[in-house]
């Protein structure tokens, strides 16, 4: 059996891991091209091209993989592999491999198809995520499922961390449908379209936290929205500049009721911000420009009194509103 992989970003990795160790039959690796990241704008490869380079397997950088179709034809490709490669394969493509297109997604299929399907799921508080194995059609991780598996959502997972949880999860769940895939030993059933939702990538304006929700919301929202954009805030205080800053760590505290995003106590090494319902106490953050450091790191730097504000935008003088 002939397999192509596609992939790019990390929920990849470990699936390619698991291709890269059966040999012969991994003939060819897709990913997207390099592009500016970070602070510095600096030009990286991805997760995929990464690991690629690291175990000295060569790789196609395509911004759209309709570019390698000849390529696809040529190599006799029994199956497509597809995961978090970003980009929607065309049916032309897809009628390539002998085999099939088979795409996995860090989802529990149907619930959030799409782009960014763990921050969503942590964003939502679902309890359970898992990995789906299905075969690709036209529409977006609309096709029909060969298997899945179920994986709990921990408390303190962001989206980091349940993205490599799943990784591995997918990589054991190809290893066991490719034999019955090679075979022709399987069968496919439709999703359920009553329980679709979806989830769509992230933009940087998706940081801003949102005060005007209870504490556990915006909790939520913080470990979402790691390791990108950050959860963010602008911090305003009398006669100085505001100043952006990323939340990385918070729990949930009581405190006295105030306008959402006012800083309602500061101790020495931690300071309280008013949500809805409840308050969050900053544990760890990164203010503009410099590293991630503790909250007692960052008030010894940076002199802060209760009525300040957290404001999700710079220009924004007023407690945000209700949903």
């Amino acid at each position: 059996m002939r397999i192509a992989f596609a992939g790019a970003g990390a929920f990849a990795i470990e699936p390619f891991r698991m291709l890269h160790a059966l040999g012969s039959r991994l003939v060819m690796v897709v990913t997207r091209p390099d592009r500016p990241k970070g602070r510095g704008r600096r030009v990286a490869a991805t997760p995929i091209a990464e690991e690629a380079q690291r175990v000295g397997f060569p790789v196609a950088k395509v911004a759209r993989i309709a570019a390698l179709a000849d390529t696809l034809v040529y190599l006799q490709i029994d199956l497509l592999l597809v995961a978090d490669f970003g980009e929607l394969i065309p049916e032309a493509v897809l009628a390539i491999p002998r085999i099939g297109p088979f795409n996995l997604h860090a989802s529990l299929l149907p619930r959030w198809r799409g782009a960014a399907p763990c921050p969503r799921t942590i964003l939502a508080g679902d309890a359970a995520s898992g990995v789906t194995f299905f075969r690709m059609t036209k529409e977006m991780d609309a096709g029909p499922i060969l298997a899945q598996r179920e994986a709990p959502v921990l408390a303190d997972d962001t989206s980091a961390t349940l993205e490599a949880r799943l990784s591995a999860h997918a990589a054991a769940l190809l290893a066991e449908a490719l034999p019955r895939l090679e075979a022709g030993d399987f069968t496919l059933r439709g999703q359920d379209t009553t329980g679709i939702t979806f989830a769509p990538k992230l933009t940087k304006l998706d940081g801003a936290v949102p005060w005007h929700l209870e504490a556990a919301a915006v909790l939520r929202h913080v470990r979402a929205m790691q390791p990108w954009p950050r959860a963010y805030a602008f911090l305003q205080s009398p006669g100085r500049p505001p100043l952006r800053v990323n939340l990385i760590e918070a729990r949930a505290v009581d405190a006295p009721a105030a306008p959402p995003g006012v800083i309602v106590a500061v101790g020495e090494d931690c300071f309280d911000v008013a949500c809805a319902a409840g308050a969050v106490r900053v544990l760890r953050l990164q203010a503009a420009g410099k590293r991630v450091m503790t909250c007692g790191e960052f008030l010894r730097g940076n002199r802060l009194t209760p009525g300040d504000r957290l404001a999700p935008e710079a220009g924004d003088a007023s407690p945000p509103l209700e949903a």
